[in-house]
């Protein structure tokens, strides 16, 4: 049950209890003045429920979800409606149940003397296998582990039944990409060229099918009612995103450039575009390990070279 704790005590406003010596699991345990469970402290104002009003609470929303369509209402009883506040916390925790009890047993197994010792060296095998495997709510990335496709589900086992595999069979997981390159999220993860290392570049699925073919505003015009700190931040916030998720310096140059060149065609002065992606290089000048004026004459030769 700590694991509860953990997700909920990540939002402001709740806070869970569940580490000594205060560990209160049910009612009896929790503070007897109801002014001792909320307050405005921990940077914010915080109630303290036990875990097991918390799972009343999520029982209790997990069985009355109900949708309206015209005259007829009807309760949801798979999954979570969209729009529901906690539904993505939900399934993510829901799945790193799953997650979390298949590593514990897989350690187990590496881990118990008593297992002959070729079953330990494949566990732990296996173990270092899932080392390149993650998940962000429901994408699952798996980089090089062969193992996978044998234990995505619980009904699917190894070393005579003592492994099972990860996910319910209830769960219907689909392969959306494979191969040397595959997107993931807004990137897409590819062979550097340099032995086994992988880079990353910019994905943009407005530029790929089905999304191509709609007409999408990507950035608000200059003349648009916003101030004028918002319009410009967004050479700010794409720098800082860019930087974050590329590890092409030369995908990081050319999606700054084609930045540059959409917003100019809104109207942004160009100049202006250069002066403040200069300052962001000159601030971060580990970026890519190398200098920021080189930096910014690579993007600027860019621009030009789209500006034909």
């Amino acid at each position: 049950m700590q694991l509860v704790g953990k997700v909920f005590a990540q939002h402001a406003g709740i806070k869970v209890w569940d580490e000594a010596p205060a560990v209160w699991h049910t009612a009896a345990h929790m503070p007897a003045r109801d002014s001792e469970r909320h307050g405005t402290a921990y940077a914010g104002r915080f109630f303290i429920y036990d875990l097991d009003t918390i799972a009343e609470f999520l029982r209790h929303l997990l069985d009355n979800m109900y949708v309206q369509f015209g005259y007829q209402l009807l309760r949801q009883a798979i999954g979570t409606p969209m729009g529901t506040n906690c539904a993505s916390l939900l399934a993510n925790f829901y799945l790193a149940m799953y997650e979390l009890a298949f590593l514990e047993n897989l350690a187990s197994l590496a881990n118990n003397a008593m297992n002959p010792p070729a079953k330990q060296t494949q566990a732990k095998q296996i173990l270092s296998s899932f080392l390149m495997t993650g998940r962000y709510i429901h994408d699952l990335l798996s980089i090089n582990n062969p193992y996978l496709k044998f234990l995505l589900y619980t009904n699917q086992t190894l070393f005579y039944h003592d492994l099972h595999g990860i996910y319910p069979d209830t769960l219907l997981l689909k392969c959306a990409h494979s191969g040397t390159e595959v997107p993931f999220m807004d990137i897409n993860i590819r062979p550097s060229g340099q032995g086994s290392r992988l880079t990353t570049v910019l994905h943009d699925k407005r530029r790929h099918e089905p999304l191509s073919s709609l007409f999408i505003i990507k950035y608000p015009h200059i003349s648009s009612n916003i101030s004028d700190t918002a319009k410009f931040n967004i050479i700010t916030s794409q720098y800082h995103r860019f930087l974050s998720i590329i590890l092409s310096k030369t995908n990081f140059v050319a999606s700054m450039a084609d930045v540059i060149m959409t917003l100019s065609r809104k109207g942004y002065p160009i100049h202006e575009l250069l002066t403040r992606t200069y300052f962001l290089c000159w601030r971060h000048p580990e970026s890519y390990s190398i200098q920021a004026d080189r930096m910014i004459t690579e993007i600027s030769r860019a621009v030009r070279k789209l500006m034909g």
